[in-house]
């Protein structure tokens, strides 16, 4: 790795938290797979970073919202324009939850903003002045569940050994944890001695819950100018270097979710033409309040010279008014079997009746699929 590509994965850092494998790949994925032999090819290592750090958050992962959740999208999140008309639409919980106090601190769930695929939580604390100090810019829970009124478990991380007697609602099991999720997390917003942050939890699938539930026994107060990603050391060991303070407690958070919410309803779109091509689409697009999915295969034996899905150049969708970029891609080849998977920043509020899905090809004669909006 480069000075330039170190200083571009010091900055993806900056703003979202990568596991230690993810790091490792963005180091050593282009120097140790042979040409020939690689599932993630033609991309540079920008792209790459870009493409591991938006797996881990949406694939795994936080990012703050504080205060004015609409400001503060715009500046972390003005790549996703499925969240931001999410937003502006009204398509967020903003009530605060009742406060929970232990060791002096007072917990609460600032906002909420869920559908199918993403579940977005801003958390606020409100620490005694000991602890609010200016060098601190980031908080960590190294413990956390979270889950809803059917005990269905939305997200949980263990960073550390837990007394999970405190986790464990004698209804919660590993049955409970169906919904494959990741996540990340964000630099803590100040404002005097409350600080806020939030997670941002990917999904394949969501419930249409009525309550969020979540639970913790610690928080890391972090000074990030002591932060150091130093190749070799695990996310805890990185921690616990740059904390300040540990603050062992109980916390349990409750936020009820309106109707807008637990009664949200997606858009599906036929694809008219999925069978014009030599590839494996599906007859389907499902839109929901934050974005879109395309899921395709195809068989290598099938596909003429020049007529592969281009990496060089992203897919888009067509709307009326604009062109929806994606947010992430995933192209995986086994053997003569290829698999795509593209997200798009496509969400029922800026999308239309009808639209255009394009892919490029190698050979510049891109796929074009023709979206109708299915009414109820």
């Amino acid at each position: 790795m480069n000075k330039e590509d170190k200083k571009l994965y010091c900055k993806l850092n900056e703003s979202i938290k990568i596991s230690q494998s993810c790091r490792d790949t963005i180091y050593n994925t282009f120097d140790k797979l042979p040409e020939k032999e690689k599932h993630i090819e033609k991309y540079s290592k920008l792209r790459l970073s870009v493409a591991i750090t938006f797996c881990s958050l949406f694939l795994i992962t936080g990012i703050a919202f504080g205060k004015d959740i609409g400001e503060l999208f715009q500046g972390l999140l003005s790549h996703n324009k499925g969240i931001i008309s999410a937003i502006e639409n009204n398509f967020v919980e903003t009530n605060p939850s009742k406060y929970i106090e232990s060791s002096n601190v007072k917990a609460y769930i600032d906002s909420v903003l869920m559908d199918d695929y993403k579940l977005c939580i801003s958390l606020s604390f409100e620490l005694p002045a000991e602890y609010a100090k200016e060098n601190i810019h980031r908080i960590e829970i190294p413990n956390i569940i979270i889950y809803d009124e059917n005990n269905n478990i939305l997200y949980q991380m263990a960073m550390k050994e837990i007394d999970y007697s405190f986790f464990n609602n004698p209804e919660i099991s590993e049955d409970n944890f169906s919904y494959q999720t990741s996540s990340s997390i964000g630099w803590a917003e100040k404002d005097g001695n409350i600080y806020s942050f939030s997670y941002i939890i990917d999904s394949n699938g969501f419930p249409k819950s009525r309550t969020i539930n979540i639970r913790f026994d610690e928080i890391n107060l972090v000074d990030k100018d002591l932060l150091d990603y130093e190749l070799g050391l695990s996310d805890m060991e990185i921690i616990n270097r740059a904390t300040l303070y540990h603050i062992s407690g109980k916390w349990e958070l409750k936020y009820d979710l309106s109707q807008k919410t637990y009664n949200r309803e997606n858009y599906t779109y036929k694809i008219k033409n999925y069978a014009d091509y030599p590839f494996n689409f599906p007859k389907e697009l499902i839109v929901s309040n934050t974005e879109s999915r395309l899921e395709f295969s195809y068989d290598l034996h099938n596909i003429s010279a020049g007529e592969d899905v281009s990496m060089d150049r992203d897919a888009y969708i067509q709307t009326q008014d604009d062109k929806i970029l994606i947010t992430e891609c995933e192209h995986e080849y086994n053997g003569y079997n290829a698999y795509c998977r593209y997200f798009f920043q496509l969400s029922i509020f800026n999308s239309n009746s009808t639209m255009q899905l394009v892919i490029p090809r190698d050979n510049g004669k891109d796929i074009v699929l023709q979206l109708e909006r299915i009414e109820k």
